[in-house]
């Protein structure tokens, strides 16, 4: 945008000669451009023989994420983004659209949504794969209300609770990509995690939830190492209740000491260390402060009220203490469940925003579309651009090569590329 003076006013008023230009002062200024929606028309050429008339030919059309669909990847990647990623409802996205002049009623933005996830099931499958191999996993749950199926014996019933599992780790790889996969189950039962853990041998990291306990028994015998239940940002939540409740809490001390435990695991992720080293100091440094918080929770156990808030939390630490210094003797393990409970915030987000799931169908979508989306934030990957160059490669890709399309190994087309010195443009 160039801003120049008007003709009269390119004169000098004090002797008339014209004045010359001698630079320009520039500044930058934000601003968006409309969305546009374009058709696209494709037209397939046809040949025929004109010497003996019986051969046709017709030109092959391009492969679609949705064979013989309306919408075009972009579209598509629009629409799972902003449901998945930016939590906006189907029915707001169809209000939006009716906005700029295109109606499309919700019901065809699900189809569109549901056949998405069933051409991205293929990515998820071998994102499974590499996690099961990690060796250490995490793993955390939330619910999930999903409709119940439209029947005479439903009808007047409340949602079903249906729970969202969330299983992650950090590839074996030289350099460690973030692996997040959604499980969208009926239940909360043991089943459904060992389900999913059944050709995993390692460590599962998860908090004091009662059906993993079964996870013992279940693979007693075979190569799973440890099911770690217990988690010290939880411990220390119930302590910052307790504190919360009443200032003057003695549950101050304790939580200066714990503070004191993530402050060394700070220390030890500034510094590199790897996983041998991270155990050793872990035994010199670590093993003392919790040798300190036991003392004072045996100290203070019998002199404070069971049912209070900070008799529950330290009756919580004690009852899962065996569990929380397991993290001490291997480098390899996190002093807490927080790398699952961060990926459990966008789904707990979204569902405060459309309530509950159509159907079990639409839970399984949504735990597709979700781990897709989730996996490439975490590696500093854009969802909208990675998902709509995935819609449009994944029908002819081949199936040997689908690790080139997941999140953490795809590469962005060239169009999507800002060559480095250049000015960033708005298409």
């Amino acid at each position: 945008m160039i801003h120049d003076l008007p003709e009269h006013d390119k004169s000098c008023e004090k002797c008339g000669n014209f004045l010359s230009q001698i630079g320009a002062e520039e500044r930058e200024q934000l601003e968006t451009i409309s969305v546009r929606v374009i058709v696209k028309k494709h037209k397939r050429l046809k040949y025929a023989c004109r010497g003996c008339g019986e051969t046709i030919v017709l030109a092959k059309g391009p492969f679609e994420a949705i064979e013989k669909g309306i919408p075009g990847p972009n579209l598509l990647a629009q629409v799972l983004v902003d449901k998945y990623a930016d939590h906006l409802p189907l029915y707001r996205q169809e209000q939006r659209f009716a906005r700029i002049g295109l109606p499309i009623n919700r019901s065809t933005l699900w189809n569109w949504v549901r056949l998405s996830a069933v051409s991205l099931v293929p990515l998820v499958e071998a994102m499974k794969q590499d996690l099961l191999v990690i060796g250490h996993i995490f793993s955390d749950d939330t619910t999930m209300p999903t409709l119940r199926e439209q029947i005479p014996e439903n009808l007047g019933k409340q949602a079903k609770r249906n729970y969202m599992w969330v299983y992650t780790g950090l590839s074996k790889e030289n350099k460690k990509f973030p692996i997040v996969i959604y499980d969208f189950a009926e239940g909360r039962g043991s089943e459904y995690p060992l389900a999913f853990l059944k050709d995993f041998k390692g460590y599962l990291q998860a908090d004091a939830y009662s059906s993993y306990n079964p996870l013992y028994e279940c693979l007693e015998g075979s190569d799973l190492a440890q099911c770690i239940e217990a988690c010290w940002a939880h411990v220390r939540r119930k302590f910052v209740e307790a504190l919360k409740a009443n200032p003057n809490s003695i549950a101050k001390e304790v939580l200066e000491m714990i503070g004191d435990l993530y402050k060394r695991e700070k220390e030890f992720r500034e510094k590199g260390l790897i996983a041998e080293k991270i155990a050793q100091r872990r035994q010199k440094f670590s093993k003392l402060q919790l040798d300190k918080i036991y003392a004072w929770l045996i100290t203070y156990e019998p002199q404070v009220a069971p049912k209070g808030l900070l008799g529950q939390a330290i009756s919580y630490a004690l009852s899962n203490w065996k569990a929380l210094t397991v993290y001490t003797q291997d480098g390899r393990l996190e002093i807490d469940n927080n790398r699952s409970e961060r990926c459990i915030k966008g789904v707990v987000l979204g569902r405060k925003n459309y309530m509950f799931m159509g159907s079990v169908q639409g839970g399984s979508a949504a735990a597709t579309i979700y781990s897709l989306i989730e996996t490439c934030k975490q590696n500093n990957v854009d969802p909208l651009a990675y998902l709509a160059d995935v819609l449009a490669k994944i029908p002819t890709h081949p199936n040997k090569q689908i690790h080139e399309l997941l999140p953490y190994h795809w590469k962005p087309p060239q169009s999507h590329q800002i060559p480095s010195g250049q000015d960033k443009k708005v298409a």
